[in-house]
C-alpha cells in the first residue's frame, strides 16, 4: 500500500515539475541570468531556450534513472519481504523530493530572472529548507539499510 502511495506522489511531483517548468519558461526574458557580480547585475546568462531544454535535460535523466532502478528493483526482489518494500517507497520518495527541490530551484531563477523587484533572501531560504529536507530523505536511507538486519 505504501509503495503504490509513494509512487502515486513521485508522478504527481513529475506532473507538477513539468507545469511549473512550463510556466517559469514562458515567463522568462531571452537571455536567462544565473549568476550575479558584486552590483548585483547579472553576469552568467543562458538563452531561454537553452535554458529550458538543458533543465528539461536534467529532469528527464535524474527521473529516467530513478525510475528504471526502481523497476529493476521490483522485478529482482521479491516485494513481500519488508525491506524491499521499505527501499521502493524510499527511492519513490527520494524522486519526489528532488523534483521539489528542481521546482523550487526554477523558481528561484524565475524570481531572480523576474522585472518585478522580488526579495530573493525568502527564496533562498525556501530553497535551503527545501535541500535540507532532500538531505534528511538521503540520510534516511541509512534507517532503510538496518531495516535489512531485522
Amino acid at each position: 500500500m505504501l509503495i503504490r502511495i509513494s509512487s502515486t506522489l513521485r508522478s504527481i511531483s513529475m506532473i507538477v515539475l513539468l507545469l511549473v517548468f512550463l510556466y517559469v519558461y514562458a515567463n522568462l526574458p531571452e537571455m536567462v541570468g544565473v549568476n550575479t557580480n558584486e552590483s548585483g547585475h547579472p553576469t552568467g546568462k543562458f538563452s531561454r531556450n537553452s535554458f529550458f531544454y538543458g533543465g528539461l535535460f536534467i529532469f528527464s535523466l535524474v527521473n529516467g534513472l530513478l525510475l528504471i532502478l526502481i523497476r529493476l528493483y521490483k522485478k529482482t526482489r521479491l516485494l513481500e519481504d519488508k525491506y524491499n518494500q521499505t527501499l521502493i517507497t524510499w527511492l519513490n520518495g527520494l524522486s519526489g523530493f528532488i523534483n521539489l527541490f528542481f521546482m523550487m530551484s526554477v523558481i528561484f531563477v524565475s524570481a531572480f530572472n523576474s522585472l518585478e523587484k522580488i526579495n530573493l533572501n525568502s527564496f533562498g531560504i525556501i530553497l535551503n529548507i527545501t535541500g535540507g529536507i532532500l538531505l534528511i530523505w538521503l540520510l534516511g536511507f541509512f534507517y532503510v539499510r538496518l531495516q535489512k538486519g531485522k
